[in-house]
């Protein structure tokens, strides 16, 4: 029974890997096309108390003899240098997003940075906090050197996924605690075009009904499944056993064109082989899965 196992593993592990789309379900965006984004729930700190350049946002930075930087999209970019730092020599910069409450699973966060990196790179840390905008609620997902040189931008991109359920708060803080006395160790930065993504739901442009391959899979217990629906339709996604005994419903109503993920969980089942079959106006398709505990 073993080798039954292991060749069906094998087989599944060659013919089961997922397609990826690079559509994108866009939650949340903001490239500054104006400053006035406070009023949608921006905040930005000057946590150092030293000598703060205004204003945060610039239309172009032109740094003598390397270089000009413009915007990704929008009219502005957010910029901070060695002015930001404190007569301590510490930058403590914060920018803090719109509260964000609808996470869900697979969200994204991306935003774009750069550095003048002529003899330093400057420290960015990503945070965040799932009870308030107190900085010191926040929690540290990464910390790192930002990248020159003069012109380019470097993506960023964190999943929010154990968020999911969840609302929370997310911050970048610029921060160097040895950059000299008003901040002669410290480069220029920049940052712009931040978004939220998702590559599932409602509104995700598909041209065609498909059932993808179940992943992972093999599976012990939890498998994710997602199905594409390019118009309005009813849909029902149900599991059955090898012997074609119905086991689960996971979908049963009406649907709009996207792409969609459900989760299946096999706590409760034995190991072995499962069908999972959707029905979608007059789109039918069975698929093959394997629980393995």
């Amino acid at each position: 029974m073993k080798k039954f196992y292991l060749i069906l593993i094998t087989l599944f592990l060659f013919f089961g890997f997922i397609n990826i789309s690079v559509a994108q379900r866009v939650k949340f965006f903001e490239s500054f096309d104006s400053v006035n984004v406070e009023s949608k729930g921006w905040k930005f700190i000057n946590n150092d108390k030293g000598i703060q350049e205004f204003p945060l946002f610039y239309q172009n930075l032109v740094v003598t003899d390397l270089g000009e930087i413009l915007p990704l999209d929008g009219n502005y970019m957010l910029k901070y240098n060695s002015l930001n730092a404190n007569e301590s020599g510490i930058i403590d910069e914060w920018i803090i997003l719109p509260k964000m409450t609808n996470v869900e699973k697979y969200d994204t966060l991306s935003f774009y940075c750069g550095a003048v990196d002529r003899n330093y790179k400057d420290s960015l840390r990503v945070l965040i906090s799932v009870s308030n905008e107190d900085l010191s609620s926040f929690v540290e997902i990464d910390k790192f050197k930002i990248d020159g040189p003069v012109g380019n931008w470097n993506k960023k991109s964190y999943s929010l996924s154990e968020y999911a359920g969840k609302q929370i708060y997310i911050a970048l803080n610029y921060y160097i605690f040895n950059g000299g006395a008003f901040g002669p160790s410290s480069d220029f930065i920049w940052i712009d075009r931040f978004s939220i993504t998702n590559p599932y739901g409602e509104g995700i442009p598909v041209k065609d009904f498909s059932l993808s391959q179940n992943f992972p899979n093999p599976f012990n217990p939890r498998t994710d499944i997602t199905f594409s629906i390019p118009n309005n339709t009813k849909v029902t996604l149900k599991v059955y056993d090898i012997s074609g005994k119905e086991v689960m419903t996971l979908v049963n109503g009406e649907y709009s064109p996207g792409k969609y993920l459900v989760t299946f969980n096999g706590t409760n089942l034995a190991s072995g082989v499962y069908l999972y079959e959707i029905i979608a106006g007059n789109f039918k398709q069975t698929n093959k899965m394997l629980l393995v505990k």
